[in-house]
């Protein structure tokens, strides 16, 4: 019996339906990245100042976030088991991807167990530290290019750069609490801190221009508050820091709650964003 154009048309349909289900199962795994992404900046800042200070300070609550990361780390390795149970086409790339994550996870043990013993330089810490965040980062871009939707592949992309964002911004925080706690700020960290800035200034416009309205004023409220004027004092202090001059390692806690009111305040809006994904994928089913 030959086919019929009904019926490539019905066999069209149903591998669109396929690939939407491939995906929000995807989402699933965006949003679990998201927060251990998240969990792992608070602990790259936190292991920062307890490196720098030999110890002194951050001990209990590093180790309280490590402690709380562990079931996250978890999550995420049983959503990739999943994605490879499922035996559903993917791109070679994406389950590439997958394999340098879970690389990255394998190499938080010795991470942790180093920062512990005080056995790695804080700068050591925080590289290793945006290695593990930037393989999750991939995984989630490799997401993004799988996406068949022009609205959700819009709606992805928002997602990714304002994660990237984010992550720069994480990055901010972790070396201006180093260079807080260890009283310096040398000229290889004021360009580094200076280049992150400007990191920042490409990511957030670029999610500004993809992302709906709603998320949009969420982000102009963060950008508008109070804790952004301070922070922008704080910057200030590190970027005019003269070389070999003193910094008062008292404002490295003022540095890192400055900071990490800005990143709670970005992770709230980041939750937002695979929600009306996973709402537009249902659309499309529909």
């Amino acid at each position: 019996m030959t086919a019929s154009v009904q019926d490539f048309l019905f066999a069209a349909k149903q591998h669109e339906i396929d690939e939407l289900r491939q995906l929000a199962a995807k989402t699933e795994l965006v949003i679990v990245i998201g927060h251990l992404v998240h969990s792992l900046q608070k602990e790259r800042g936190a292991s920062s100042i307890y490196l720098a200070s030999a110890g002194r300070r951050f001990g209990n609550i590093r180790a309280d976030i490590v402690l709380e990361n562990g079931p996250l780390e978890e999550e995420v390795r049983s959503l990739l088991d999943k994605q490879l149970e499922s035996h559903t086409p993917a791109a070679a790339r994406l389950y590439t991807q997958m394999a340098w994550v879970l690389i990255g996870l394998d190499s938080l043990k010795t991470v942790h167990e180093q920062i512990a013993g005080l056995a790695m330089e804080a700068d050591d810490a925080i590289r290793a530290y945006i290695q593990i965040i930037a393989y999750l980062i991939s995984l989630i871009f490799e997401i993004v290019d799988t996406a068949i939707s022009p609205d959700i592949s819009r709606s992805l992309a928002a997602l990714f750069h304002f994660i990237q964002g984010k992550e720069q911004a994480g990055q901010e925080r972790a070396l201006g609490a180093l260079c807080f706690a260890s009283g310096r700020c040398d000229d290889a960290a004021r360009q580094r801190l200076q280049h992150l800035v400007e990191q920042q200034e490409y990511s957030f416009p670029a999610f500004t221009e993809l992302t709906s309205p709603s998320a949009l004023g969420s982000w102009r409220v963060i950008v508008e508050s109070d804790n952004s004027a301070r922070l922008e004092y704080f910057r200030r202090i590190l970027h005019d820091a003269q070389a070999g001059a003193s910094l008062d390692p008292g404002r490295s806690d003022a540095w890192f709650d400055c900071s990490s009111v800005r990143l709670t305040a970005m992770r709230t809006l980041e939750r937002m964003l695979p929600e009306s994904q996973e709402e537009l994928c249902g659309l499309q089913i529909a």
